[in-house]
């Protein structure tokens, strides 16, 4: 789940940025914001978050794996 969050921890909700994800390890199952109007196809691996939000799917292929969400700003890299 990715969120996007102020100082003070808070969701930013004003956040409608879009995310590109690419993976090592795993495959994409399908990415989402819950937005009942998106234009975003869900098995792409990129969509617009909503309310400061995004959801990613992912199937593990290996025992570790990296996902890397990006932004017009900032990357973001986690190992799971």
């Amino acid at each position: 789940y990715f969120e996007y969050k102020d100082s003070n921890n808070t969701i930013d909700t004003t956040k409608e940025e879009l995310i590109k994800v690419s993976l090592e390890g795993a495959t994409l199952v399908g990415i989402g914001s819950a937005n009942p109007r998106t234009e975003d196809n869900y098995i792409s691996s990129e969509a617009h978050a909503f309310l400061g939000a995004c959801m990613i799917a992912i199937k593990k292929i290996e025992k570790e794996t990296h996902v890397i969400a990006r932004d017009s700003k900032d990357t973001v890299e986690i190992t799971i």
